[in-house]
């Protein structure tokens, strides 16, 4: 039966609903069935009172005969098991849904719940006896009473059909909602003798749709407080829906909207009108700027972005720029202003040159002002002032290194240029000037100038000057504020430059004195072991040679003895020369590694390399004869350890100088005044 059931085309309320109308037909058949049955056993037992059992006697009072009653009753079997069957077949198809099922017999009052709804609320078949009280005692109580009404107004006919979503306390404490759905069945009389229903578990529809219930209040809120203008409009572009920020900003209401053409209202231009058209029926989510009128005449500015939903729909997504672009308006200059002066402060972050940094700032400002001519005077301690920095537009003569003296400025203008205060000038023959100056100041062509002064440390280092030769030109504010923030950027400039340039020659020196031995001027112990690893690093790579020489001056505590120390000092000084002079390539480091003790770095250099530079050591000592009274060689002479090896990566330069201080101990060992030389060798996995 099952695989009859799998097996057929009709959906499954297709199929219940087949099999409930096979069930009230085999009802109705088997309530006739019953109706004849009743009725026939209705005559016999009228029959057996009339006729006394239905005897038949003879005159004498003798039985001869009787009457037997039988009627066939196969038809009715036959219903029944039809009806058995059907059941059975509609009970599987319940099951085979994941639905439950429930049948009620008002008759005998036996009610049934199938296995399937009782697991939906967490119980097995036997946990919960089909009996009405066991279903009373897991439904919510004003369910219950709603469910008993409703069974009552359908089966009187006050509603035609029973469908109804209850509640059910879960086995383990949660609520189930499952949808009930049932029809009933009469007798000839129209009698309701039985119900049969299904119960589908829609707990988890009921959580989403409490859930997208949730959601869309939060969504409808959003829409109402958002401040950004949202219209939703159809394909033909007419809108449906205006949210409450578009209604504030523009001042029409929905209801106005509806019953307008808001598009004609707000873009009456036919041009730009079609151009917003065609705009919003294209809806690629980008955003245009739009001149939007309001109903109060007011041409906003407004930017709009349009996006399509899967139903067609449109949305348009809008902003009141109209502050924005004030803004915007207003800082456009600034901007550009701002941009120069961050361009001149990075170029005074990035050089120090103060020759770089003057002429980066009058090209820059040339060309911000459309000016013709700008330059930086500097003034000099004999009274005089010197153009050193000139940016100039073509076609106008250059005064690139012309001096001025004194008193061709005014004392009283002098002054207020030492006070910070600039000079606008928009024409210069209205300008106090000496007369010579005038005629100068006409010779070049200027018609109108600016001064700032430059100020290093509260004292008047120049000025910064700015002409315009082709016409007179009055100077903005702004304009005027745009070259003192630049004289405070140079005046920065000017005074970190002169501070960089003593910090420049400190560094120079403590740099020098780190690296260098105070009495011997070669390298020192702690610059010996940087550079030593510098180079060790740098030939593991590149898979070259480095031959390290350690040497000792033989017999100094008795040189010192005999001479003093000082003489001693003298001594190491002239051997430090000599072994500088010797190792004379660029890569080579002559240090005093303690003492009497000199160690000399040799980078690419294989053995027979340092073993020669030994060699012109040992006679540039035998040439150079310093005498040494208490050594049996007479003269001062040095002992040298040497070695040579390829440095291996993820190794250190130990073993070398180790390697160098044995054979260094073994020359000394053998007589000193000679070099002896042990290789160094690395062992690897």
């Amino acid at each position: 039966m099952a695989e009859e059931i799998r097996c057929c085309p009709y959906s499954k309320e297709s199929l219940c609903e087949q099999l409930r109308i096979q069930v009230q037909q085999l009802e109705i058949q088997l309530q006739q069935e019953r109706q004849k049955r009743q009725d026939l056993e209705q005559i016999v037992r009228t029959y057996e009172q009339d006729q006394k059992n239905v005897e038949t006697p003879n005159e004498t009072g003798e039985i001869i005969g009787g009457m037997v009653v039988n009627q066939d009753i196969t038809e009715r079997q036959q219903v029944e098991q039809e009806l058995q069957r059907v059941k059975e077949r509609f009970e599987l198809a319940i099951t085979a849904s994941n639905d439950g099922f429930w049948d009620w017999d008002f008759v005998t009052g036996e009610i049934h719940f199938s296995p399937g709804w009782k697991e939906m609320i967490g119980y097995e078949d036997e946990e919960l006896p089909n009996l009405l009280s066991s279903w009373e005692q897991v439904i919510f109580e004003e369910d219950r009473i709603a469910a008993l009404q409703l069974i009552e107004d359908y089966n009187s006919g006050r509603v035609d059909r029973f469908l109804t979503t209850q509640r059910f306390h879960h086995k383990n404490g949660s609520t189930v909602y499952i949808l009930s759905r049932a029809i009933h069945c009469k007798d000839d009389q129209g009698r309701v003798i039985r119900m049969i229903g299904t119960h589908t578990d829609i707990t988890e529809l009921v959580t989403a749709q409490a859930e997208l219930q949730r959601k869309t209040e939060i969504l409808q809120m959003i829409i109402d407080h958002i401040p950004i203008m949202l219209a939703f409009y159809n394909s033909q572009g007419e809108i449906e829906f205006i949210n409450r920020e578009l209604e504030q900003v523009l001042g029409w209401s929905i209801t106005e909207i509806q019953q307008m053409n808001l598009l004609d209202a707000c873009y009456p231009d036919p041009d730009y009108h079609q151009q917003v058209i065609d705009f919003m029926l294209s809806p690629t989510g980008e955003w245009k700027d739009l001149k939007t009128l309001t109903r109060q005449g007011e041409l906003l500015d407004t930017a709009w972005a349009n996006i399509r939903l899967s139903n067609g729909m449109q949305i348009g997504i809008g902003q009141d720029i109209t502050e924005r672009k004030k803004a915007e308006l207003a800082i456009k200059q600034q901007i550009k202003r701002e941009r120069l002066t961050q361009k001149i402060t990075t170029k005074i972050r990035q050089s120090l040159n103060l020759d770089e940094i003057l002429q980066t700032t009058v090209d820059e400002i040339r060309e911000l002002l459309n000016c013709d001519r700008v330059l930086c005077l500097r003034f000099s301690g004999n009274k005089t002032s010197t153009v050193v920095i000139e940016s100039l537009n073509p076609g106008w003569p250059s005064v690139l290194n012309e001096t001025f003296v004194e008193y061709d400025f005014p004392q009283e203008y002098y002054q207020r240029y030492c006070q910070g205060y600039p000079r606008i000038i928009p024409d210069i023959t209205q300008d106090i000037l000496v007369p010579c100056l005038v005629n100068y100041l006409q010779t070049l062509g200027i018609k109108s100038k600016l001064i700032v002064p430059l100020l290093k440390e509260n004292i008047l280092w120049g000025l910064l000057i700015v002409h315009q030769c082709s016409h007179q030109r009055n100077w903005q504010q702004s304009e005027v504020n745009i070259i003192l923030s630049l004289a405070s950027q140079v005046s920065i400039a000017i005074q970190q430059s002169q501070l960089y340039h003593q910090l420049e020659e400190a560094n120079h020196e403590l740099h020098r004195l780190a690296m260098v031995d105070g009495l011997t001027q070669v390298a020192n112990r702690r610059y010996f072991d940087t550079y030593l690893l510098t180079e060790w690093k740098r030939l593991a790579r590149e898979k070259l040679p480095l031959s390290l020489i350690l040497c000792d001056v033989d017999f100094f505590k008795l040189y010192n003895d005999n001479y003093g120390h000082l003489q001693g000092d003298e001594c190491l000084k002239q051997l430090a020369n000599i072994l500088a002079k010797l190792a004379k390539r660029p890569a080579d480091l002559v240090a005093r590694y303690g003492g009497e003790e000199f160690a000399i770095i040799l980078p690419n250099t294989d053995q027979f390399g340092a073993l020669t530079v030994a060699e012109f050591i040992q006679e540039e000592l035998a040439q150079v004869k310093i005498i040494h009274p208490n050594s049996p060689h007479r003269y001062v002479t040095l002992s040298q350890g040497i070695t040579t090896c390829i440095p291996l990566p993820d190794t250190n330069f130990d073993l070398l100088i180790k390697k160098a201080d044995d054979a260094l101990y073994e020359a000394k060992a053998k007589g000193r005044n000679r070099a002896i030389f042990y290789q160094t060798e690395f062992t690897t996995n």
